[in-house]
């Protein structure tokens, strides 16, 4: 019974010695043993609050002059939730936080003008580049980018290959109707 609780207590010994080798490498030992997990935490991973003027601070939005959309994606931003702000990152770059440190660009934000409001938007997380649709509306904006950061979970992808919703989404029939 003793062997058994000594090899589980050391079972990962060695993939945990080769994490603190390589979070040594960053950080000083003597650093790294004042900090709380914590600290250790917001260090590595950013904060979990994402500041919607932090960013805008990070992004680069190129988009026409004479388009709304822009205006429309950042009143979209502001009114999300923590949480749904957290979504739309890891939709767009693949993390669900802020870097921790100041960064000059986190993304990219374009328009593609040859997809309309049945689409959603595309991302393509390795670039750190959204791509929205020419959309005619806040509202319509608003639903497309919920329902992508919440139901579009592929790399790139954006639900189906044509980036088209099925007509059950793009046109929603009102309770009663069929």
């Amino acid at each position: 019974c003793q062997l058994l609780i000594q090899y589980r207590m050391q079972e990962f010994s060695h993939q945990v010695g080769a994490i603190r080798e390589g979070l040594l490498s960053s950080v000083p030992d003597l650093v790294l043993s004042l900090m709380t997990w914590r600290e250790l935490e917001m260090a590595v991973c950013g904060k979990p609050e994402i500041d919607i003027e932090v960013l805008k601070g990070m992004t680069t939005v190129n988009l026409p002059a004479t388009s709304p959309l822009g205006d429309w994606f950042w009143a979209v931003l502001h009114s999300f939730t923590n949480e749904d702000r957290a979504a739309f990152l890891a939709f767009a770059c693949g993390r669900s936080r802020l870097p921790a440190r100041g960064s000059t660009t986190v993304l990219t934000v374009n328009m593609d003008a040859t997809r309309g409001d049945v689409h959603c938007p595309t991302s393509h997380t390795c670039m750190l580049t959204i791509e929205l649709p020419a959309y005619s509306s806040e509202e319509v904006l608003r639903e497309r980018l919920i329902y992508a950061i919440h139901n579009c979970r592929e790399i790139d992808n954006d639900c189906v290959s044509s980036g088209q919703l099925s007509e059950e989404l793009a046109a929603p029939t009102a309770p009663g109707e069929e």
